[in-house]
């Protein structure tokens, strides 16, 4: 059936329990999806460091902790260490300057910091997400003793 109007053609074609309805104009409002998924990953989608355990030899620290298993549209980048100030804040800055790659980090100026004897750390993975460098949530803390 075709209904002819002044201004433009309106075609409705009715086809089992559908109605098709065009105009011949284009169509306004309509939403193209990208031919690439878009995913939204943040802070809290993104796992936070297990398995984090400390040991001391000669007042050196060493940290260990389970590798992170990330979904294949996130890339680890590797891992944050943060010495806790006078063992309960987290401090802005980590103390490795660049993500650790490795699921073990030695800390050797743990002796500096610790007034009463305990050393606390946290720490984060570091991953990277469509170009944007995000840091994960915060492990547990670990303390350990250097006397």
């Amino acid at each position: 059936m075709q209904i002819i109007d002044a201004r433009f053609l309106l075609r409705i074609m009715i086809i089992g329990a559908v109605v098709v309805v065009g105009c011949g104009r284009k169509q306004r409002g309509v939403y193209n999806f990208p031919e690439k998924e878009a995913v939204k990953i943040n802070r809290l989608t993104l796992p936070a460091v297990k398995g984090l355990s400390a040991t001391v030899q000669k007042k050196v620290v060493t940290l260990s902790w389970r590798a992170l298993e990330v979904p294949s549209t996130v890339r680890l980048i590797g891992y944050h260490v943060y010495r806790l100030a006078q063992g309960r804040f987290i401090p802005k800055l980590p103390i490795t300057k660049k993500p650790v790659t490795l699921t073990t980090f030695v800390d050797k100026h743990a002796k500096r910091s610790a007034k009463d004897g305990m050393v606390s750390y946290v720490m984060r993975g570091v991953f990277e997400v469509d170009g944007q460098v995000i840091q994960g949530l915060t492990s547990q803390v670990v303390a350990v003793c250097l006397k």
